[in-house]
């Protein structure tokens, strides 16, 4: 079987600094080492998500997307900074390289909801060139009854008729993502960090239940890498499904199919 990463970083160590501030020797280095790692664990495609929209401000970074886009085993996706005004034409950058998707990261970005309805026109120009939606809904980090996801997720659902991709399928909300998704039929989960940190819990229980009941066609593996080891996400992806009894034809659609139709690959 080979897989499609829905969820990877443009480094190849984890060193979260570097996601912030991307170099061009970072990006190098990556855009040199990721296919051999590829090949190495049986992935067909991922998609990488850039955290620094500065990179689609350099002729350099952009030719490199570009060339990585080529080979047909990559997709992109990128934070857009939308307060900033020049955000439009970064999109525009993004698209001219072939990128699939903007993402969104609520308490990285301290989203509050008065930002809702600017994020939400980014969001419909990005349709109306072609992109999808993603938006972070892990739970978690010092900020977590301040900032919140899933009210953004409905603010967008609401709004726009192009997939949503719910990053880490809601984390430890993982049911209340689901009731949302249950209402919106171009929402999609998508598995990475989540899956794995929450193996022995009663919330990798819920997310069996969610996986199975939204169905496989609407689900999709993600790793995290480098922060979680593709060797590492793969491994226990795969004991999950076994253990809660999934069958054949669904691991084949949440482990790349479903995320090669809405990649088009």
């Amino acid at each position: 079987m080979s897989y499609v990463d829905m969820f990877l970083h443009p480094v190849l160590k984890a060193d979260e600094a570097a996601l912030f501030d991307l170099s061009l020797d970072t990006l190098q280095q990556f855009s040199k080492g990721i296919l051999e790692v590829f090949e190495h664990q049986t992935i067909q495609h991922g998609m990488v998500c850039l955290f620094d929209d500065q990179s689609l401000k350099q002729q350099q970074s952009i030719e490199i997307f570009q060339a990585l886009k080529q080979s047909q085993k990559l997709s992109f996706s990128y934070v857009p900074n939308f307060r900033q005004a020049d955000c439009w034409d970064v999109l525009e950058n993004a698209v001219t390289c072939g990128f699939s998707s903007i993402t969104f990261h609520p308490y990285l970005q301290e989203i509050e909801p008065s930002d809702f309805d600017n994020i939400a026109k980014l969001c419909q120009r990005a349709k109306s060139l072609g992109l999808f939606v993603c938006v972070c809904t892990a739970y978690g980090s010092k900020k977590i009854f301040r900032y919140h996801s899933l009210p953004l997720v409905v603010h967008l659902a609401d709004q726009l008729t192009c997939p949503i991709v719910l990053v880490h399928g809601g984390g430890a909300k993982v049911l209340e993502a689901f009731l949302i998704a249950e209402m919106y039929p171009h929402i999609y989960f998508e598995t990475s960090f989540s899956l794995p940190y929450w193996i022995g819990s009663t919330i990798e229980t819920d997310i069996a239940f969610v996986l199975k009941r939204l169905g496989s066609h609407r689900c999709m593996f993600g790793s995290d890498a480098p922060f979680i080891s593709l060797e590492e996400a793969l491994q226990t992806h795969l004991s999950f499904f076994e253990r809660h009894h999934f069958k054949d034809s669904d691991i084949e659609k949440i482990m790349g199919q479903t995320a090669a139709t809405l990649l088009e690959i």
